[in-house]
């Protein structure tokens, strides 16, 4: 009974962290990715209106290269606008996973180092799935609980014995996949009420082999859970290559129009242009690296690696 309720308190603290894991990273996505570069895209924007509105009152400019620069910059304000809109429903989410008013100021959240590795093959997360996952090492200790009550039943077969377990317990049968974690989710002791204790003993032994069965299928789903998180932290690790190839390219391009404005074979706006592109292509890897590390959190709940930060000190 401890252990099965033991192995449900670490799934809960495991459950906790991933679900503010996943709220903390969309914080930063945000933050640290679309809103940094939106605030500075727009404050770009207004040097530009600004430098249109001087050139057209010294003769210099035109009205049509005013009315650009003002198009540009009501694009910027637009998605400075949503950028913020995206900020304050994930701050929402991330004040409710953490059960508390936000701090005054709101959230400042530090952005972690991270460095993308490739995760351990998919058999291997499966295997340490199998072994450390709470919900199956609960289900586990649930089933040895109901062989060696069953052992007893068979060794001394005394009616005695049946009916001490027979009291306000719930069936076997009212058992389901969502239900496998012991202690306050229904799991009890099986009934013995009277009659045949043969019959007994075989329902006893029905109820074991479904509750192996059920063991079975959620073995089968945790699989599955870790497959699926596996093929996503895949795709973020191609997605954060081919975005530091975009980075780079970039930057190149960059450098290159900063020599030939130099020499007079480019111009202010050009270059403008590209740092832009500069500004927009690191924004959208940090939101790859963003996305990375949450897909981590995802696989290493997933594969049980993080269960055993959660075992209560002793």
């Amino acid at each position: 009974h401890l252990e099965a309720l033991h192995e449900k308190v670490k799934g809960e603290k495991a459950s906790i962290v991933l679900s503010v894991q996943r709220s903390y990273y969309r914080v930063l996505r945000i933050q640290k990715g679309s809103l940094s570069f939106t605030q500075t895209l727009v404050e770009e924007k207004e040097l530009k209106v600004r430098k249109a509105e001087i050139l057209l009152q010294a003769q210099i400019g035109s009205k049509f290269d005013l009315s650009v620069a003002q198009s540009e910059l009501t694009k910027a304000r637009l998605e400075l606008t949503q950028a913020t809109h995206q900020e304050n429903h994930v701050l929402a989410r991330l004040q409710r996973v953490v059960s508390q008013p936000a701090p005054k100021g709101g959230y400042l959240l530090q952005s972690p180092s991270i460095s993308p590795v490739p995760p351990l093959s998919k058999e291997e997360l499966q295997q340490n799935a199998r072994e450390q996952r709470p919900e199956i090492r609960s289900s586990i200790a649930q089933i040895r609980a109901y062989e060696s009550w069953l052992e007893k039943a068979r060794s001394e077969k005394k009616p005695g014995l049946m009916a001490a377990f027979s009291s306000g317990f719930a069936r076997f049968s009212e058992i389901t996949l969502g239900k496998l974690l012991f202690g306050g989710l229904g799991l009890k002791l099986p009934i013995f009420n009277g009659g045949d204790l043969k019959a007994q003993i075989q329902e006893a032994v029905h109820t074991l082999n479904a509750a192996h069965s059920d063991k079975d299928v959620l073995l089968q789903e945790i699989y599955l859970q870790v497959e699926t998180a596996w093929i996503q932290i895949q795709k973020t690790l191609n997605a954060i290559k081919t975005h530091e190839e975009l980075y780079r390219h970039a930057v190149d391009q960059f450098r290159l129009v900063e020599i030939l404005k130099a020499t007079e074979l480019s111009d202010a706006v050009e270059l403008s242009v590209r740092a832009t592109n500069v500004a927009r292509t690191k924004m959208e890897l940090a939101q790859q690296l963003y996305d990375y590390a949450a897909a981590r959190a995802e696989l290493d709940y997933a594969a049980g690696l993080t269960i055993g930060e959660f075992v209560d000190n002793k």
